[in-house]
């Protein structure tokens, strides 16, 4: 709130960013309206509402004090409260005199005592005036009690307004954490029912009937506007209660579809490993079936081969028997031979008296030789059978003979 140019509207366009807010007079309905502006800043959610100035060119006070109070009726019945309102004051202006000091007295009776110390009362455009000259008349502003004294005696805060978004934020997050409550003219209207002309702010007003039709008018208004916007809210929530049930429903059809394809997938794998478990079997069982082959070969070749090993060791038998017999017959010959010999040498040696023998019945005789020449022994007895050899000692002389 505050006077006409003290910059209320550069302030709120300053800190939301936004482009079309009006800066200065237009003729159009929008700029001499109250008007809500919101925005987001650090978690927090902010909506400043911008006023018709006093001492507007277009307004007169009335107007303009019957559209603050239809406003805050509306919104105290909306169980919404303020936190705080900025009173804007532009430092290069002169002392507060004649209507200035009217309209500030009608501000501190809109407000009420208890929101004294949620007031902010700041003061604008440094920049436009001597640094000196703006302390002097800040030290004006607040030591006079027809001014602000009064106010900040009671809890109200001068501050300078800051020129940068920055600051301008920084300060609506310390007032974002007052305790919100209700104006004066707020208890007035609502709880007490008075007519805007028996409140404090609007009690010197000199047209009490202009003063209560203005304020019906823009009553009137406010619950066209917010009968608007019910409607609109209304259309909006069907639009969205109708979004929100086709987005559920492409949801749940989507969600379906998906579950589809997960159950095609699932019956598609377990085929699938049904299908490898199958082919995992079979191979199985045709490796078990080589490998009883292969084992079936392996024993008949092995089978084969030990008889062939056995008729081998039976045929090598039967050839060492064989050559064994044969070898046998042929030492037989032999010894026979021998025997004969031997035979025909001792009955020479006999007949010739060189030896005595003696001969058993089973070819085995004890020959004892004596040799006549030498009148001595000429070896010792030696053994003789079918199957061997004699071992004959003779001396010269018989081996002479």
């Amino acid at each position: 709130m505050g006077a006409t140019g003290a910059g209320k509207s550069t302030f709120i366009k300053r800190v939301t960013g936004r482009s079309d807010i009006q800066i200065g007079h237009a003729l159009t309905s929008e700029t001499l309206e109250c008007k809500a502006y919101s925005f987001r800043e650090a978690d927090t959610n902010f909506c400043l509402v911008d006023t018709p100035g006093f001492n507007d060119t277009y307004l007169d006070d009335a107007a303009i004090l019957a559209q603050l109070a239809a406003f805050l009726e509306s919104s105290y019945k909306a169980q919404v409260r303020l936190s705080a309102i900025v009173y804007l004051h532009p430092i290069a202006s002169q002392r507060l005199e004649g209507s200035a000091l009217n309209n500030l007295s009608m501000f501190r009776k809109l407000c009420g005592t208890d929101f004294y110390p949620n007031v902010i009362l700041a003061t604008s455009f440094w920049g436009s005036v001597d640094a000196d000259i703006g302390r002097r008349r800040e030290v004006e502003l607040r030591e006079n009690d027809e001014f602000w004294g009064a106010m900040v005696k009671r809890g109200s805060t001068i501050v300078r307004l800051p020129d940068d978004r920055e600051g301008s934020v920084q300060l609506l997050s310390r007032l974002a954490g007052k305790q919100r409550t209700a104006l004066q003219i707020q208890r007035e209207l609502v709880d007490q029912g008075l007519s805007i002309h028996n409140t404090a702010a609007g009690a010197g007003s000199k047209n009490v009937q202009a003063l209560e039709a203005l304020r019906k008018e823009f009553s009137d208004r406010l619950a066209a506007l917010a009968a608007l916007r019910d409607a609109e809210m209304q259309r909006r929530e069907a639009e969205f209660a109708k979004l929100r049930a086709e987005q559920d429903e492409a949801f749940e059809a989507g969600l379906r579809k998906h579950r589809e394809d997960m159950e095609a997938m699932k019956a598609k794998h377990e085929a699938l490993l049904r299908e490898q478990a199958t082919k995992r079997e079979k191979a199985m069982k045709a490796q078990e079936e080589l490998l009883k082959k292969q084992r079936l070969e392996t024993e008949k070749v092995r089978a084969q081969l030990e008889r062939m090993a056995v008729e081998e060791a039976e045929s090598s038998a039967v050839r060492v028997l064989a050559e064994k017999e044969q070898a046998s017959k042929k030492q037989t010959l032999q010894v026979r031979h021998v025997q004969e010999v031997q035979m025909n040498l001792f009955s020479l040696a006999v007949k010739a008296g060189l030896v005595k023998a003696k001969v058993s019945q089973d070819w085995r005789w004890w020959i004892e030789r004596i040799c006549d020449h030498c009148g001595q022994s000429c070896g010792v007895g030696v053994s003789y059978s079918k199957l061997t050899l004699p071992t004959m000692f003779v001396c010269r002389h018989l081996r002479d003979l």
